[in-house]
Order: structure tokens, then C-alpha cells, then sequence
């Protein structure tokens, strides 16, 4: 009986003698700024290995074990993804709580015990690609490797974009030496960079880090540290037939305290260097600045859509040197400039018809030849300071673009000779600084920038065209349009930054100016050789445009959610004048534009995010003018309508998914924009004119817009392979010969492409677009244009005697739509290249357009318009050229 009172006492009170004997282990999981760390995996266990307990900190990054009473000692091990590993031991009279601070460290996540499997090492929000990994002995600029790498797009212009994204900056060994210009930065040769670094998150300003909400994306090569010991220079000479030279010399260094790239280059081979120097990320004052640029044309030819190589008679210099200076570990100064010379030669035939709501066909026949001589120089000094206290940047930059062109036209068999010349010059001075009070984390932040820009225009008509219209009848020598459109500029202000835990805000309050001059004559040179000024046709309007803003924004940076509220409040005011034409007008403007950006991580590497913003955005002085300007031989343009004004409404979701390990990335993203006006433009099309005037109509357009992106590195094939898919539908109305009509486009694209190393002797790439677009609407239903475009590449490189490569490319290009004959165009191009090691030369030969293609037409497609252009384009051309590295 005792025995068995014993036993039953043991079983009820067995367990809570061992709850009585157990300890708890309390504490928190935090990172090196203080902030929690979430899902930390903590293991508690003896010297022997033996696990006592395990589990996982919240959200708070709080956590709590428990474990037995025991004299040996215990180990607490804390572990997680992108952070080094942490193990403490616990005391026998374990602290109340523990407070376990965590460093980030690299960690990879490839499997090393496979062989010959690409590395991608993540630290945080960085990833690393090996180049060695992606690279083959074809490869010869990081340009090369970029192409391979998952998740990674570099478009024809050089344009880079990482998972969909373009990117926001390209650092050479985390230094931005070249802005958004970073073409010539893609000709580093491949073997001289380590490794690829994507940025994530990516933010510059070293002060703006702790709460970081930026959704930049960015790239860093990281140069090897034997390459950072010498200056890598390359010269290279080409010839060829017919009468094609080609040559460069590049230098680069990329020491500690300098580094520095120059290129000097000229060919007439169709490749303009001027891509080297693009800008890939546009005018961040484009709202408020919104000078018009070049105002006069010679016409509505254009380039094909083709790769320069295939179209371009050019003869083209270019000098771009880039200078990067680091003062200290924390002040540099660069020095970026380029000049251009641009010779181009086009040989256009178009055929246009324009189907209008009455059954009317407007047809236009042109032929023009051009001979263009373009110039551009541009020169940049930027000095800039980044701590954790501090930063200041400041950016003086000057711009100049003489730019002429003689082009002889043909419209409906009437004669005309033309002369355009345009001088465009820029010059400004962005100041942005920014400072950590002492006695706080808050920070002040002065802003001013600086613009001023000529932009004068001549354009010659000889003989003189539409006497009906511009000279009561009578025949006439010619017309000279001349126009000139001066702006000031300038937007400062001063904003207060709060930051409290993940919680910071900001404050702005500042003034905007812009003043404007919109001077045009126009000029009829009669027979006699005396001129005369078109009546109507004369503009001397003055403009001044001024807004005082002030603006809150609200930002948190948790570790799961990060959110923006932007609300900015604005008063504008417009006055414009024109004595001439008895213009004088004024008008006052309160603008609200609030946005809001949300972005929630799904978990280390996923997340979703959702935008929505209203903006408000008033026209700018090419709205108003009253006088006519002939824009070319065949546009006249003129204004009956007040300052435009647009609503819009943008909502935006995105779903980025990325499984590094895997190297799969995917992403969703869908847009819905919607857009009131209260004017429109109306067009009046005859024989031989085509007239614009902007009428105050009130209308509105509404675009909805799908994509589907993805990439993934297959290991087995050692190939990278990406596609997209993507819809938009735009319904808009337009206003043509007094029709008011609504139409609707849609269009869905579907792209291809893989980057495969077969072999370790061959490669193989290819990249393709198959696009339909719908256009229905309108009173004319006689046609609907409904285009089929495909667009595909493929290129086989392999290598022989580990020295000689061989290279055969294809393209092809196909058009169909009802009513026109379909357009199918095939190129191929061979390059040969043998590397001589020793001497460190490489000698080539190259032919391109093997089919010998000298005449490429093209169809371009509005909702009722077509237009069918043919253009004279380069035959065979072969080259020899040989590139010798020292």
C-alpha cells in the first residue's frame, strides 16, 4: 500500500519537481545598431554536444529556454542567415536577461562540395557573383559576364537591370566615378574584376543607412588587387572594306586614391561612341524645369529599329576622360568630360496613311536625305563628403550641343531644301547638404540648384511650300524659321529630418522660380530677295512660373514592414505675356500630391510592396504661345487653350521573389494610371501641311499594365535563361480634321532568352520578342491595325587551340499586319579572333551583314495610322583589326 502511494505521488508530482529544477534563459537578439533581429535560431547545449534546448527569438527578437539544474557548464549558440555565428556561455546563476548582439558576416549558400558550381555569396542585401564563375575565354569586358549572370539585363543602350530594375547606380570598388554615364565603365576587361556585388536597398548617403526604406538597386565591381597595381592600357586599329577605319586607345587605373578611365576613340564603321556617354537616368527636374528641348525639325524620319551596326553611316570621335580623386576616407572629388563629334548620313523613303472618321485617307509621301553634324561636350566637377555626420555634394555641370542638318525632302513630288541648325547650352551647380545635430540623431538638410540654358534654332526652307496658305497664293523664294527659348531655373530648400527608433520624419519647405522667353519669327523670302514676317506667325512671349512648397514626409523601417507617406502641399503661380497678341494672363494653383509606398517582406529574400500617389502637373510655355511656328517643311504649330492641367492617379503592386541559393529570381508587378486634361491637341491634316493647334477640351486617358519577369541559372547546363511577359492596355482620345475620337490600344509582348555555355569550348546565346498589339475604336472602321512583330538573336561562339575563337551570329526580324506585304529580314555576322598570349594582341576579322542587306523597311503603327519606311542601310562591310594590350 505504501509502495503504491509511493508510485502514484512520484507520477503526479514527477513533473512539476522537474519544472522546479529547471532554469529560464531570457534575453534579446539585437544587430550592431541596436535594432531586434528576428527568427535567430538559439541552441543550448553541454560541452559534449548534447542538445538541452532549442527555439527561436520573436519578432522583438526576444527569446526564452529553459534548461536543467546542472554544475557543468552550458553553452548558449545564436545563428542566423547573414549574421556570424554568436556563443555565449551561461553563468549556473544564469542573468536576468541576456542581450546577445549579432555582426552581420558573409555567408555562402552554395554547396561546396559540388565542383564547378557558380558561388553566390550573400552578405545582407548584397549578393556576390564570382565573375570567374560566369566568365569562358570569349569573354573580354565585365559587359561580357553581366549578360550571364541571373537576374541580370543590359539593353542595347547599355542600360542595366537587375531583376526588372534598372539600376540606380554602377560603383567601380564602391566609388561612383561616372553618375549615370557608366557605359565606358562596362569595357573594364572581365579578368580584372573579382567580383559582381548587386546592392539591394542600395543608399549613398552614409547618414540616411540606419533607417534605410530605399528601393535603389545597384552594382559594385570589385577590382582585383592585382589590377589596382597598374595602369591597364588597350590600342586597337581597324581596317576595312569599304574604306572603314576603326580605332581607340583606353587606359585605366583603379588605385586607393585614384582612379581614372580615358577612352579616345573613332570609327566609320556605324558604331557612335556617343552611346558611351548616355545618361541612363534622366532629369530629376523634369516637372518643374520642363524646358522643351530641340523645338525644330527637319521631319518625321528617324532611325530603324535596328542595332547602330546595321543602320549607322557615320564618321564619329570621341574623348571621354574620367577622373576620380580621393582626398580622404571620407571627401573625393571627380572630374568626368567628353566630347563628341557626330557625322551621320540617313537615305529615308516613307509612305504614311492616316484613316479619319469619314472615310477620308490622308496620304503623305516623302523621300529625304539627311547630312547631320552633331557636337556634344560635357564636363562635370562634383566634390563630395560622406560620413555618418555628414553629407555635402556639390555638382557644377556645363552642356553644349551645335548641332546642324541639310536635308533635301520630297513630299508629294514638291521639292524642298532644308538647313537646321540648333546651339543648345546648359550650365548648372547642385548643391545638397545634409548634418546629424550633435545633440541628436536629427539632421538638417539645405538643397539649392541652379540652371541656366540657351537653346537658339534656325531652320531654311528653300524653295518656299504652301503658298496658298503662307503667302496668299503667290509663288515664293523660301521661309526662315527662327526660335529661341531661354530658361532660368532654380529650386532650393531646407528640410528637418526626426528620427525616433525605426520611426523618422522629415520636413521641407522651399521655392521653386523658372523664367522663360518664347521668341519665334517667321520669315517668307520672296522672289526679289526680300523678306518679310508671316502675319500670326511671330511669338514674343514672356513667362514666369514660381511655386512655394512645404512637405511632410513620414518613414518607417521595420524589420518586417517599411513604409512612406509623402504629403506635399504647393501654391503656384503662372503669369505670361504676350503684348503682340494681347495675351496676358496669370493663374494660382494650391496642389496637394500625397503618395504612399509599402513594402512587407515575405521573408529573407521575398517581399511585396504597393505604391499609390495623385499628382497634379501644370503644362509648361510650348503650351501657350498664340503665334503659328513651322515646326517642319509639313507642321505648323499654334496654341488656342490656357496653361495645361493633368490629374493623375498611379497604383502599383510588385511581388519580387529571389531564392539566391537556387540563383531563381521572379517577379509580378501590375499598374493602373489614370489622367484628366483640360486641353487636347487637335490636328488638321491636309495634302501637304499638317496643322497642331492645343484646344481647351477636357478629356482623359487611363492605362492598366501587367508583367511577369523571371531568370534562373540552370547548374546541370551551366545556363542562364530569363523571359517576361507583358500587357498593357491605353484608352485615350485624340482629335483629328474636327473628329473627336476614342480609341483602344493593347498590347502583349513575350520575351526569351538564354546565356549557355554548352562546353567548354562552346557558347551559345539567344534573346527574342514576339509582340501583338489591338487597336480598335474610332468612326473609321476601313482598317484596323493590328501588328505581329518578332525580333530574335542567337549568336554560337567556340574555341579552338585554346587561342582562336570563332564566332557566327544571327538575326532576324519579321513584321506581318493585314493589308501589307509581311517584312522578314535575316542578318548574320562572323568574327574570327586568335589571341597571342605572349605578345598580348589580339587580331581579328569580322564580317558583318553577310547577307549584304542594304535596304531595310520598317512599319510604324498608331490607332489609325500607318506609315512604311525604307532606309538605305551599310552592305557588307569586313574588318580587320587588331588590339594590342601593354
Amino acid at each position: 500500500m505504501n509502495k503504491q502511494c509511493l508510485f502514484t505521488a512520484f507520477l503526479i508530482l514527477g513533473p512539476l519537481l522537474c519544472v522546479f529544477g529547471q532554469k529560464q534563459i531570457k534575453g534579446k537578439i539585437i544587430d550592431v545598431k541596436g535594432e531586434p533581429i528576428a527568427a535567430v535560431t538559439l541552441t543550448l547545449k553541454m560541452k559534449d554536444e548534447r542538445i538541452l534546448s532549442f527555439g527561436f527569438s520573436t519578432e522583438k527578437g526576444l527569446f526564452n529556454l529553459t534548461m536543467p539544474e546542472l554544475n557543468d557548464e552550458v553553452f548558449l549558440i545564436a545563428t542566423a542567415i547573414g549574421y556570424e555565428k554568436k556563443t555565449i556561455t551561461i553563468a549556473k546563476s544564469p542573468e536576468k536577461d541576456y542581450e546577445i548582439v549579432l555582426h552581420e558576416g558573409e555567408i555562402n549558400l552554395k554547396t561546396v562540395q559540388i565542383k564547378n558550381r557558380p558561388a553566390l555569396v550573400v552578405n545582407g542585401d548584397t549578393l556576390n557573383y564570382t565573375t570567374a564563375d560566369f566568365s569562358n575565354a570569349q569573354d573580354r569586358t565585365i559587359a561580357d559576364v553581366l549578360k550571364k549572370l541571373p537576374g541580370m539585363q543590359v539593353e542595347d543602350d547599355g542600360k542595366i537591370k537587375f531583376n526588372g530594375k534598372t539600376i540606380s547606380n554602377l560603383y567601380i570598388d564602391g566609388d561612383n566615378m561616372l553618375n549615370d554615364r557608366y557605359n565606358v565603365g562596362t569595357k573594364i576587361p572581365h579578368g580584372a574584376v573579382s567580383k559582381v556585388q548587386v546592392i539591394e536597398k542600395d543608399q549613398p548617403i552614409k547618414l540616411l543607412r540606419k533607417n534605410n526604406i530605399s528601393q535603389d538597386v545597384a552594382i559594385n565591381l570589385v577590382i582585383k588587387d592585382e589590377a589596382k597595381l597598374d595602369i591597364m592600357k588597350e590600342i586597337g586599329l581597324g581596317l576595312g572594306t569599304p574604306k572603314k577605319v576603326d580605332g581607340n586607345l583606353t587606359m585605366m587605373s583603379f588605385g586607393k586614391k585614384i582612379k581614372f578611365i580615358y577612352n579616345i576613340t573613332g570609327n566609320n564603321i556605324g558604331s557612335d561612341p556617343g552611346i558611351e556617354i548616355t545618361a541612363h537616368n534622366g532629369n530629376n527636374y523634369g516637372n518643374e524645369n520642363n524646358k522643351p528641348s530641340n523645338f525644330l525639325s527637319t521631319g518625321t524620319g528617324g532611325n530603324p529599329p535596328l542595332p547602330q551596326s546595321r543602320y549607322l553611316f557615320n564618321k564619329s570621335e570621341l574623348i571621354n576622360l574620367n577622373n576620380f580623386y580621393k582626398i580622404n576616407q571620407d571627401l573625393n572629388a571627380k572630374v568626368n568630360f567628353s566630347y563628341l563629334y557626330h557625322q551621320e548620313n540617313q537615305n529615308i523613303n516613307t509612305s504614311s496613311d492616316t484613316y479619319l472618321n469619314n472615310g477620308q485617307t490622308v496620304r503623305y509621301s516623302e523621300a529625304q536625305q539627311n547630312k547631320i553634324i552633331q557636337q556634344k561636350l560635357h564636363a562635370d566637377l562634383n566634390i563630395t563628403g560622406n560620413t555618418d555626420s555628414y553629407f555635402l555634394s556639390n555638382s557644377f555641370r556645363v552642356n553644349y550641343e551645335p548641332k546642324r542638318i541639310n536635308s533635301d525632302v520630297i513630299i508629294n513630288h514638291a521639292y524642298a531644301d532644308q538647313v537646321l541648325k540648333q546651339k543648345f547650352f546648359d550650365v548648372s551647380n547642385e548643391l545638397n547638404y545634409r548634418k546629424k545635430l550633435k545633440s541628436s540623431s536629427n539632421t538638417i538638410n539645405f538643397y539649392s540648384y541652379l540652371n541656366s540654358t540657351t537653346q537658339p534654332e534656325s531652320l531654311k526652307i528653300r524653295p518656299g511650300l504652301n503658298d496658298s496658305i503662307l503667302n496668299n497664293g503667290h509663288p515664293y523664294a523660301g521661309l526662315n524659321q527662327q526660335l529661341k527659348i531661354p530658361t532660368l531655373f532654380t529650386d532650393n530648400y531646407l528640410s528637418y529630418g526626426v528620427a525616433n527608433g525605426r520611426f523618422t520624419q522629415y520636413y521641407k519647405t522651399g521655392f521653386s522660380i523658372q523664367n522663360q522667353q518664347f521668341i519665334s519669327d517667321l520669315y517668307i523670302v520672296q522672289n526679289n530677295g526680300t523678306d518679310e514676317v508671316v502675319k500670326n506667325m511671330n511669338n514674343d512671349l514672356n513667362w514666369l512660373k514660381s511655386k512655394i512648397y512645404t512637405e511632410a514626409t513620414y518613414e518607417y523601417s521595420g524589420q518586417m514592414l517599411k513604409a512612406t507617406l509623402n504629403l506635399p502641399v504647393g501654391y503656384n503661380h503662372i503669369r505670361y505675356d504676350d503684348p503682340d497678341k494681347e495675351l496676358d494672363k496669370s493663374l494660382h494653383r494650391i496642389f496637394v500630391n500625397p503618395s504612399v509606398n509599402l513594402v512587407y517582406k515575405l521573408g529573407l529574400e521575398n517581399y511585396v510592396s504597393a505604391d499609390y500617389s495623385f499628382n497634379n502637373k501644370l503644362g509648361g510655355i510650348d503650351e501657350v504661345y498664340k503665334g503659328g511656328v513651322l515646326k517642319n517643311y509639313r507642321s505648323l504649330f499654334a496654341n488656342d487653350a490656357p496653361v495645361s492641367e493633368q490629374n493623375n492617379h498611379h497604383a502599383g503592386a510588385e511581388f519580387k521573389f529571389k531564392n539566391s541559393l537556387q540563383m531563381f529570381m521572379f517577379g509580378i508587378s501590375a499598374g493602373y494610371e489614370y489622367t484628366t486634361f483640360n486641353t487636347i491637341s487637335s490636328y488638321i491634316l491636309a495634302d501637304n501641311l499638317q496643322k497642331k493647334i492645343v484646344l481647351p477640351i477636357k478629356n482623359q486617358s487611363s492605362t492598366w499594365s501587367f508583367g511577369v519577369n523571371g531568370s534562373k541559372y540552370l547548374f546541370d547546363i551551366r545556363s542562364t535563361v530569363n523571359g517576361s511577359v507583358n500587357y498593357s492596355l491605353n484608352k485615350f482620345k485624340q482629335m483629328q480634321n474636327g473628329a473627336f475620337e476614342p480609341f483602344r490600344t493593347s498590347t502583349i509582348s513575350y520575351t526569351g532568352g538564354v546565356e549557355s555555355r554548352l562546353t567548354s569550348f562552346l557558347s551559345w546565346s539567344y534573346r527574342g520578342t514576339f509582340s501583338i498589339t489591338s487597336n480598335s475604336g474610332g468612326n473609321n472602321t476601313q482598317v484596323r491595325i493590328n501588328p505581329k512583330q518578332l525580333n530574335q538573336k542567337s549568336t554560337l561562339t567556340t574555341t579552338a587551340f585554346k587561342s582562336l575563337f570563332i564566332s557566327l551570329s544571327g538575326e532576324h526580324r519579321f513584321i506581318q499586319q493585314a493589308g501589307q506585304s509581311d517584312l522578314s529580314y535575316l542578318f548574320a555576322d562572323f568574327n574570327l579572333r586568335y589571341v597571342f598570349v605572349k605578345f598580348k594582341t589580339n587580331l581579328e576579322f569580322g564580317v558583318t551583314n553577310l547577307t549584304n542587306i542594304k535596304n531595310f523597311e520598317t512599319i510604324d503603327f498608331s490607332p489609325n495610322a500607318q506609315r512604311l519606311s525604307s532606309y538605305r542601310i551599310p552592305g557588307r562591310i569586313m574588318m580587320v583589326k587588331s588590339t594590342f594590350n601593354f
